[in-house]
C-alpha cells in the first residue's frame, strides 16, 4: 500500500509541473506540501484573515463570498477539484478579501505562501501562468460581484446555477476555454444554493422548476442535474461581457436568452 507521504509528494510534484515549474523545482517544493481536510460548512479563511498557504482542491467544492453593506453573503466564485485558490492575498501580502467556505467535505493540498513567493522569483513560466490566472480571476470576480449586487432574484439564481455549471465542468484554475460535457450534477442542499445566490429558498425553488419545465435541468432528491452545459457556459460568458445588462429580467426572458445561446451553438456545430 502506498504511504501518505509518497502520495502527497507525487501528487504535489505533478501539480507543480502542470503550473510550469521545472522538474527540479517541482521535486524540491513537493516535499514542502501537506494535506489538510475540512468539513462541509467549515470556513477555510475568513475575510481579513492572513492566508498562510496556497491551496488546491483534491476533492470537494469551495465557495468564495463577500459580505456587502447589508450584511448579505454575496457569492462571487466557485473552486472545484484541481483548482488553486488564495493566490491574490499571497501575492499582494494583504489579508483575505473574502470568506472561503466548504460546500461539501474538502481535502486540500497546501503549500506555504513563502514557497510560492520563492518560486515566483525563480520560475518564469510559473510566474507567468499565475499572473494570467490572477488577472482573469479578479476581472471575473468584479463582474460577478456586480451581477449579484444589482441583479433581481431570478437573475441571481440563474447566474448562480451557471457558475456551478462552469466550475463543475472544467478545471476552474485555468482562464482558457475548454470543451465541456453535456451535463453535471450538484449534490448540495437547495437551501445552501439559495443562500449562495442571495435569494430565498422559495424563490430559488420557483426558478429551478421553471428551468426544469423547459429542459434546462433535472431535479432529483438531493441533486440538481444541469443539462445543455455549453449553452449555460455561453450564457454566463455573455452576461459577464455585456456593458449594458438588464438587471431586472423575468424568468421567461432569461429562458429566452438561454434558448438563444443554445440556438447559436447548434448553428455553429
Amino acid at each position: 500500500m502506498q504511504d501518505t507521504g509518497t502520495f502527497v509528494g507525487g501528487y504535489a510534484y505533478q501539480k507543480l509541473r502542470s503550473l510550469g515549474c521545472t522538474e527540479a523545482t517541482a521535486a524540491s517544493y513537493a516535499t514542502k506540501t501537506s494535506i489538510k481536510s475540512f468539513e462541509s460548512g467549515e470556513i477555510i479563511w475568513r475575510k481579513g484573515q492572513t492566508i498562510s498557504h496556497w491551496c488546491t482542491i483534491i476533492n470537494g467544492l469551495v465557495s468564495c463570498s463577500l459580505i456587502d453593506e447589508e450584511k448579505r453573503d454575496i457569492h462571487v466564485a466557485l473552486f472545484n477539484e484541481n483548482a488553486w485558490f488564495g493566490e491574490h492575498a499571497i501575492l499582494s501580502e494583504k489579508p483575505s478579501f473574502a470568506n472561503y467556505r466548504c460546500l461539501v467535505s474538502v481535502d486540500t493540498l497546501q503549500i506555504e505562501a513563502g514557497c510560492i513567493r520563492e518560486m515566483l522569483s525563480t520560475e518564469l513560466a510559473f510566474a507567468t501562468k499565475l499572473a494570467k490566472v490572477l488577472a482573469w480571476r479578479m476581472q471575473r470576480t468584479s463582474e460577478m460581484l456586480m451581477l449579484f449586487r444589482m441583479g433581481n432574484p431570478a437573475l441571481r439564481s440563474v447566474i448562480g446555477i451557471s457558475q456551478f455549471a462552469e466550475a463543475l465542468a472544467y478545471d476552474s484554475d485555468r482562464p482558457s476555454a475548454m470543451e465541456i460535457g453535456s451535463k453535471v450534477s450538484i449534490s448540495i442542499n437547495q437551501s445552501v444554493l439559495a443562500s449562495l445566490c442571495g435569494v430565498s429558498r422559495s424563490r430559488f425553488s420557483s426558478v429551478l422548476h421553471s428551468l426544469e419545465n423547459k429542459g434546462w435541468l433535472r431535479l432529483e432528491y438531493g441533486t440538481i442535474e444541469i443539462l445543455n452545459l455549453p449553452a449555460w457556459h455561453s450564457f454566463a460568458a455573455s452576461k459577464r461581457s455585456l456593458h449594458f445588462i438588464n438587471y431586472d429580467p423575468t424568468i421567461d426572458e432569461l429562458l429566452d436568452e438561454l434558448n438563444v445561446c443554445l440556438f447559436r451553438l447548434r448553428s455553429l456545430a
